[in-house]
């Protein structure tokens, strides 16, 4: 969770800006922080896939914004649900065995576990009529079954990691978002301001 929010030096800082509209002063704020909170989740998509090898779509589709209001002067963008199969990265399945790749610094890699089993993709029925998973495999022990699905990172550790600057992140988002704050908020001002 990436909050994006205003301390009260920065709202009376706003007040003064403003004048005589200084009672505008959380609408100016809730705009600019909802416009940068916007610009700051396809921020954090993008650096996700500077560093990852994973769809656009598989990333976004789980970061939400809350929006900032006039009483509440925070915006924030939420980045959760499960690991991505390893078939959104970028995996390669021939009959020789399966090879995956997560990182864009590393290349495709065999997937192999301790036990010599290498790994598949297949298509696994649901349970429910007609409703096939597909995905990458890999059997968990020398018998058959169980198998289990090969997992990339979820969104909310990818987007945590490029958001801090962690791993060795080419640049961190988090100082990005503080400025195009800044910058919103003086466009708006000079939107109330003529």
């Amino acid at each position: 969770m990436i909050r994006v929010s205003v301390d009260r030096h920065s709202l009376r800082q706003v007040q003064k800006r403003l004048g005589k509209m200084e009672k505008k002063a959380p609408a100016v704020i809730s705009a600019a922080l909802n416009d940068t909170a916007r610009t700051g989740r396809v921020m954090l998509t993008n650096e996700a896939r500077t560093r990852y090898v994973v769809k656009s779509g598989a990333s976004k589709k789980n970061m939400t914004i809350k929006r900032a209001t006039y009483s509440s002067l925070q915006a924030i963008i939420t980045a959760q649900g499960k690991t991505i199969g390893l078939s959104k990265f970028k995996a390669t399945a021939p009959y020789s065995g399966a090879k995956g790749q997560v990182l864009k610094s590393s290349g495709l890699k065999a997937l192999v576990n301790g036990q010599g089993n290498k790994a598949f993709a297949a298509g696994v029925t649901t349970g429910h009529p007609g409703v096939v998973h597909s995905g990458i495999f890999q059997r968990k022990g020398k018998n058959r079954y169980p198998i289990k699905e090969l997992q990339g990172p979820s969104s909310a550790k990818m987007i945590e990691v490029v958001y801090e600057g962690k791993r060795n992140v080419r640049k961190a988002v988090k100082p990005e978002i503080e400025k195009t704050l800044k910058k919103n908020i003086d466009r708006q001002i000079r939107r109330w301001v003529k």
